[in-house]
């Protein structure tokens, strides 16, 4: 039984009978999209009930909210903290130079390969946290300096935090 099946009967939703199918179909993909981007992809063909119970909610959450504002809606957000959806864990950042000791400047770039990720960085030795300031660019480095960086995603867990020490001499 696919995913569409499934879902359209728990919906009691009313559409056009032209474009249910589509309209319906529509929101399944959105939901696919979004907890996807949690890490968990869902059967589409044998839904397990889990995936089901999860793209029912996304649905009836898109026929009462702005579809675009449901990217960080707390509900969804719950559903995937409480365990129901595995998120997966923002990848650490790395550095580019790697960290060391070196005879001049040096321009740092920080990336991390999980799409989509802010990556939230310090260069006074502390941990990154919520007002960290937000990578967009090299971090000029002309003096000893211990950056902590860390990444961030929606659905996802933050990542550890990097700790990288350069050493300029």
């Amino acid at each position: 039984m696919s995913l569409l099946s499934t879902v359209k009967p728990r919906l009691g939703i009313c559409y056009s009978e032209i474009n249910k199918d589509a309209e319906i179909q529509s929101m399944i993909d959105g939901a696919i999209a979004y907890f996807s981007g949690a890490g968990w992809e869902i059967n589409t063909f044998h839904p397990s009930a889990l995936a089901t119970e999860a793209v029912v909610l996304y649905c009836k959450m898109a026929q009462s909210t702005d579809p675009a504002a449901l990217t960080n809606h707390p509900v969804l957000l719950s559903f995937i903290a409480q365990g129901r959806v595995s998120p997966l864990t923002c990848a650490t950042p790395t550095t580019d130079p790697v960290a060391g000791t070196y005879s001049g400047a040096q321009s740092v770039t920080l990336a991390t390969t999980t799409p989509g990720a802010t990556i939230l960085y310090t260069t006074d030795g502390t941990e990154p946290n919520d007002d960290s300031t937000v990578y967009s660019g090299p971090i000029a480095v002309s003096q000893t300096t211990t950056i902590k960086a860390m990444a961030r995603a929606t659905a996802h867990y933050d990542s550890a935090a990097l700790t990288a020490a350069y050493v300029v001499t």
